[in-house]
Order: C-alpha cells, then sequence, then structure tokens
C-alpha cells in the first residue's frame, strides 16, 4: 500500500495507488502540507498521485533525468514522508510532511521533515533536516538517483523520549517541467539505547506555486 511513495524501479505503483484511495478517510491535510492524523498524510499522498497522473512515480520511464533538470533557477517542493520502523521489539510507522528546495543552478538539494505523527495519531515535536543534498549530473538513472543526500535530525515522542534520526535519502524528478519529486531514504532511530532501523522509507511531492 506503500508503495506509492517508493521508487520501485521493477513494480509500478498502480496497484498501491490504487489500494491506498480505497481505503479512503482521515481526510486530507492543512494549507500548510500538514496533518495531525496518519491518516491525513494518506489523503495528502494520493492527492499528489492523482494529480501527477498519467505520471507513474514507480516507472523509470517517466523519470526526468539528468539530460532535462534545469541549470539555472530553483524549485520548492511539498508532500509526505513515510516510514516504517523495526527493531526487536516490533515495528511501527511514521508519517510527516515533507520538505524540498532544488537549486539547480548550483545542483543543491536542501529540505526537511516536520509535523510527524505516528499511526496512533500521536506527534512527535522537532524536524529532521534533509540539508546538503546534491543533485546528481552525470548519472544514468537505471543505476543511481538523481539527488539525494543526508537525513539527520532528533524528534521527541509524547513521552518526551528524544529519537536521533541518521540516514540517507535520494529520489528522482517527475514531469516535464519538474513538478514532483518521489524517492526513499533510509538509515536509524535511535533511542534510550535501542536502535530502529527503516525498512521502508518513501516519500512524494509537489511543485510549489
Amino acid at each position: 500500500m506503500r508503495d506509492l511513495y517508493g521508487y520501485t524501479r521493477s513494480v509500478t505503483c498502480a496497484a498501491a495507488c490504487t489500494a491506498l484511495a480505497a481505503c479512503g478517510g482521515g481526510g486530507g491535510g492543512g494549507a500548510d502540507g500538514t496533518s495531525s492524523t496518519f491518516a491525513g498524510y494518506d489523503a495528502i499522498g494520493v492527492s499528489i498521485v492523482n494529480e501527477a497522473d498519467p505520471l507513474d512515480f514507480g516507472n523509470i520511464a517517466d523519470v526526468e533525468g539528468p539530460a532535462g533538470v534545469p541549470t539555472t533557477g530553483t524549485a520548492s517542493y511539498q508532500g509526505v514522508a513515510f516510514a516504517e520502523v523495526s527493531n526487536t521489539n516490533g515495528a511501527s510507522q511514521i508519517q510527516g510532511r515533507l520538505m524540498l528546495d532544488a537549486d539547480f543552478a548550483n545542483s543543491l538539494m536542501d529540505g526537511s521533515i516536520d509535523a510527524i505523527v505516528d499511526q496512533a495519531n500521536e506527534a512527535l515535536s522537532g524536524s529532521i533536516s534533509l540539508d546538503g543534498g546534491i543533485i546528481r549530473r552525470d548519472i544514468n538513472v537505471l543505476q543511481t538517483y538523481t539527488f539525494g543526500g543526508p537525513m539527520q535530525g532528533t524528534i521527541t515522542d509524547i513521552n518526551g523520549n528524544e529519537i536521533t534520526v541518521d540516514g540517507f535519502y535520494n529520489g528522482d524528478f517527475y514531469g516535464a517541467g519538474e513538478e514532483y519529486v518521489n524517492g526513499r531514504f533510509s538509515g536509524t532511530l535511535a533511542s534510550n539505547g535501542t536502535t530502529a532501523t527503516i525498512t521502508n522509507g518513501q516519500f512524494v511531492a509537489s511543485e510549489l506555486p
């Protein structure tokens, strides 16, 4: 169901999009792209996928390769980040607002994930930085993502436990005008001596006006 946020090169997201849309419920987010509920972020993700149709975020043929990515100007994107994390105690899921800024002239990517909630709709304060990313110009999109960078930050759960996030994100541009970004991230979340691994980290976003 979450594959719509993923960059699965071998599988299209058509079935995943249909399944998620069928889940319904929860309503979308606010005008600023945040939601107080897990289902609300699901709805935001579905809205972006529907808006992008017929682009398929799971199809390598729809990626805007390096030759088509501008070398001047900037673009800002807003969307959803999803993560499933697992450790010896089991698995849990979180979602939040994704913000990404592309500086095409300098081949740089910056951004953040904030307004995070878990599947029980409990909020986690703080944010995760996506600053320091790069746009890769000399790559083969069959083998490498078009952009990526570090993912680091500290978030706090409702019980006051600090969670240190450390990892990487990678993604691609979609659309003739780079109107969408989609990709995935990997890494760990550590708290109180316990470390959980991100087993399924995915994001999707659309360009802001």
